[in-house]
């Protein structure tokens, strides 16, 4: 008597499978602008509007240091419930100050600080203009996704993706000793296309909603056998 025997793949949602290939990170931007609108989170609006009537002196500065407590505050809930990190972004005005970038992100860390957060539990974003500088300094890097005028791509052909993976086999294959983190992709598509970059920032519940089975696309030893030729440069290049 002949037994077929069907193996059944127990589903994993594509989260799980991702925390195997990369160090997922809640970025609160999306958390915050919905948040602030929920009467169970209005404790934290109501600190950051004392907060900054302590520590602001003229209407703007008040603006402006409420928002940074209150970035730093939504966070904080975000920490109390995932166990890796969070990434805060330095605002887009200071992308050509690198003193200013640097100031705005020990400021927000010692933020954290005071809400007794460490600086392992955070990464700091910016633009990669002067912030690569600030990023030097710091020794923090966030990336830059490029665009153009076609508005749709598979996901492996998306300009970011394709960027956040020529910059990780980059790196991989010269030894630089620097993390990097595919940011800012709403489309789970592309952050599976990722999948094996040392950091991403995801849409958590769409990933958890899905469960289709993924691989690793970047690893070090794929990237250290890639075509690539080291380059030199120097600012007035670089501008």
């Amino acid at each position: 008597m002949n037994v077929e025997v069907k193996s059944k793949r127990i589903k994993v949602s594509t989260l799980e499978q991702l925390k195997k290939f990369a160090t997922i990170v809640a970025d609160t931007g999306d958390f915050e602008s919905n948040a602030a609108k929920m009467e169970r989170y209005q404790n934290l609006v109501q600190s950051a509007i004392e907060y900054d009537n302590k520590v602001g002196s003229s209407e703007r500065e008040k603006i402006e240091e409420a928002m940074d407590y209150l970035c730093v505050s939504f966070a904080c809930e975000i920490l109390k419930i995932i166990p890796a990190c969070v990434s805060t972004e330095v605002d887009a005005r200071l992308s050509f100050d690198t003193d200013k970038s640097v100031k705005k992100a020990l400021k927000l860390i010692k933020l954290y600080e005071d809400k007794r957060v460490t600086k392992e539990r955070i990464l700091i974003k910016w633009a990669s203009c002067e912030g690569i500088q600030a990023a030097k300094l710091l020794e923090t890097k966030h990336e830059h996704v490029a665009n153009n005028d076609k508005k749709k791509y598979a996901p492996k052909d998306d300009p970011g993706v394709i960027s956040v993976t020529n910059i990780y086999n980059y790196y991989k294959k010269f030894g630089y000793n620097t993390v990097v983190m595919g940011a800012s992709f709403r489309n789970i598509g592309k952050i599976k296309a990722l999948a094996g970059c040392d950091l991403l920032t995801s849409v958590l519940k769409e990933l958890e909603n899905d469960d289709e089975e993924i691989q690793a696309h970047l690893n070090v030893e794929k990237a250290k056998n890639e075509k690539l030729e080291k380059l030199t440069t120097d600012e007035p290049t670089f501008r």
